[in-house]
């Protein structure tokens, strides 16, 4: 979160510790004077330290109201045009080797989404390598990956949808033992997609599908994507 806001980050660090160098030299300063220089240097500097802390606790909480006020734009008030304008940015800003990027083309991408245009967002996901990171590859790699299928099936081009799920199939083994979690969401991701495949092929619909895609649009908090789900479990209706 705090990688979306550097610089605001490095003003609540600099404040913080500003503010804790101040308070000691207020309600310890008399007794610092008395202390040799080397020891009243360190005890200054452990107050600017903690003041630091406080400012990057400060900080995070901060960063994580700013951010979820940003995402409300897309998937809460629906507004995908005004959350293009206000994040867009912000993603830009970030390193490319980082999940907070990541993350961010992902969510710019499903903004795309919800506004119809499919190869805008497949365009953005084209030069986003989650393969590369350091640290959080698995569910980089996994965004990216669920996110381009998700196109692929709006798009209904099965071919490329079917190749998607190949690799979703072989990042859901990756994960199974080395992240439990990661490989259950793919597992309901794939469970969906596989859905999705049969009724573009026009294949005949088991009533657990119909149940399945109706719990995901009882249970959707996000109304862009019970909208799509409302609009597939017409297709496996044959309206």
């Amino acid at each position: 979160m705090v990688a979306y806001f550097r610089v605001q980050n490095n003003l609540f660090m600099a404040a913080g510790a500003l503010a804790g160098l101040g308070a000691a030299l207020l309600g310890f300063g008399s007794f610092l004077e008395d202390m040799p220089g080397y020891i009243a240097a360190f005890a200054a500097a452990l107050a600017a330290f903690a003041g630091v802390i406080a400012g990057r606790i400060f900080s995070s909480c901060w960063a994580s109201g700013a951010l979820k006020s940003v995402h409300s734009l897309l998937y809460v008030k629906e507004d995908p045009e005004g959350f293009l304008k206000k994040f867009t940015p912000m993603v830009e800003r970030v390193p490319k080797n980082t999940i907070e990027y990541v993350d961010g083309i992902c969510r710019l991408a499903f903004a795309w989404e919800a506004l119809g245009d499919y190869d805008r967002g497949l365009e953005l996901l084209k030069d986003v390598k989650p393969e590369n990171l350091k640290l959080h590859r698995l569910i980089g790699t996994s965004l990216v990956a669920n996110q381009r299928l998700r196109l692929f099936l709006l798009k209904k081009e099965e071919e490329q949808a079917r190749q998607a799920v190949c690799q979703m199939e072989e990042l859901k083994e990756a994960a199974r033992t080395r992240a439990p979690s990661i490989c259950a969401n793919l597992e309901q991701c794939l469970r969906l997609a596989h859905i999705w495949l049969s009724a573009l092929r026009g294949e005949k619909t088991e009533a657990e599908d119909l149940a399945y895609v109706r719990e995901e649009i009882a249970l959707a908090g996000n109304p862009i994507y019970k909208r799509e789900m409302e609009q597939l479990l017409k297709l496996l209706q044959g309206e």
